[in-house]
């Protein structure tokens, strides 16, 4: 057999295999389509927070809940917006619930003073639970923040900063990347860095301080000129992201992971207690670099640790059940969270731009705060998490 003839028979089982994909594919991606059509549960499932049942059935008691749902789907197709040094965050949108501005991606606070006639500027710094979804904009925590000053006579800016997966090490470059950006008449009096979540989340599933794989993998690919690996990126994250049911629902979400701690990292091993030991180290580094920029430019900042599932006593009945089930499906990540709490707790507590609002809903066993592992329910927590990151401010105000 001639090699021509090689080539010819390679080629048609080559074309014979893209078609079979195709038809495959093809097959997949209606079916999605069909079942997304006809199931509340299907046609939201790869969409912020809607992923969660639990979230879907909180949100549908309250009025309004379509009205959100149909904002995260928009909000979600906007997808995400390039920046230098902190890399990324929800491109400007604006739909009836969700807003994200054109002032460096910051969400709408409808409650907050303009910037050129505040008398204190705030910026809120943090990653999902800061940036809060889940809620509409008139209920997140900066709004809510934001009517605290002005039932106190207070004319508050609020800037919401907080962008999904940023942790405190990407806070900190927003923050000084931003504090050189803007102009001085509204650079802030106040910055809040509310964290908790990703820190030791990110430690355990991209390394301490890294930033989290799904951004970093494509950006080292245009940048190393690894050509047909950026081309792979960008056909994952652009095309097949963008325009298929099936990748979203099903495919996408295996290839990012989201399993901690990895695979292979042995919870008992010493290799598991470095990363978190790392971790801890690089919060800490990161909160005493931040304080000393702040410090340089009179700012006065607050490092929040944030109320999670695991530091809430006693539970609801459906958080109990939440919990149980993370403890089954990924035991290094409680572990790794609460090894993290105690050790951040234990090194700041004593100091006055430290505050642990872990215990911000114990007593409240009859209401379910939670309905995953660090997001809130958006109709009452953001509430009292607001008051009491407003009552620091307030008092150091005085």
């Amino acid at each position: 057999m001639n090699r021509k003839k090689i080539k010819r028979i390679l080629a048609i089982n080559f074309l014979v295999f893209l078609a079979f994909f195709a038809a495959v594919f093809s097959i997949l991606e209606i079916g999605t389509r069909v079942r997304q059509r006809f199931s509340e549960n299907e046609r939201y499932a790869h969409i912020w927070h809607l992923e969660s049942p639990a979230y879907r059935e909180i949100l549908n008691a309250f009025p309004g809940a379509q009205a959100h749902r149909d904002s995260l789907f928009t909000a979600t197709r906007a997808g995400l917006k390039y920046y230098d040094y902190f890399l990324f965050s929800v491109a400007p949108v604006k739909t009836p619930t969700v807003v994200f501005t054109d002032y460096y991606s910051s969400r709408r606070v409808p409650d907050s003073a303009p910037l050129d006639s505040a008398d204190v500027i705030i910026w809120l710094f943090g990653g999902s639970t800061m940036q809060n979804l889940d809620a509409p904009d008139e209920q997140t925590i900066a709004n809510f923040m934001a009517q605290e000053f002005k039932r106190n006579g207070v004319r508050a800016a609020v800037v919401n900063f907080g962008t999904l997966m940023f942790h405190s090490s990407l806070e900190f470059v927003k923050f000084t990347d931003l504090l050189r950006r803007v102009p001085e008449a509204e650079r802030p009096a106040f910055a809040v860095f509310y964290d908790g979540y990703n820190d030791p989340y990110y430690g355990l599933y991209s390394g301490p301080g890294n930033i989290p794989l799904e951004a970093s993998s494509g950006a080292a690919a245009v940048i190393e000129r690894n050509h047909p690996k950026a081309e792979f990126y960008r056909l994952l994250y652009d095309s097949l992201l963008r325009h298929s049911a099936f990748w979203k629902r099903y495919v996408h979400p295996r290839i990012v992971g989201h399993e901690v701690p990895p695979s292979g990292l042995s919870i008992s091993g010493g290799n598991f207690s470095r990363i978190l030991e790392d971790t801890t180290s690089t919060y800490l580094k990161n909160k005493t670099m931040t304080d000393a920029v702040c410090g340089a430019f009179q700012i006065r900042c607050l490092h929040v640790l944030q109320p999670m599932l695991f530091t809430k006593s006693p539970l609801h009945g459906a958080e109990t059940r939440e919990l149980d089930s993370i403890d089954k499906q990924n035991p290094g990540l409680l572990i790794a969270y609460r090894r993290f709490y105690k050790g951040i707790a234990a090194k700041l507590a004593r100091q006055d731009a430290f505050l642990d609002l872990s215990d911000a809903f114990n007593g409240r066993g009859d209401q379910q705060d939670f309905y995953d592992i660090g997001h809130t329910n958006p109709f009452g927590p953001p509430r009292i998490i607001a008051a009491r990151l407003a009552a620091t401010l307030l008092k150091w105000m005085k």
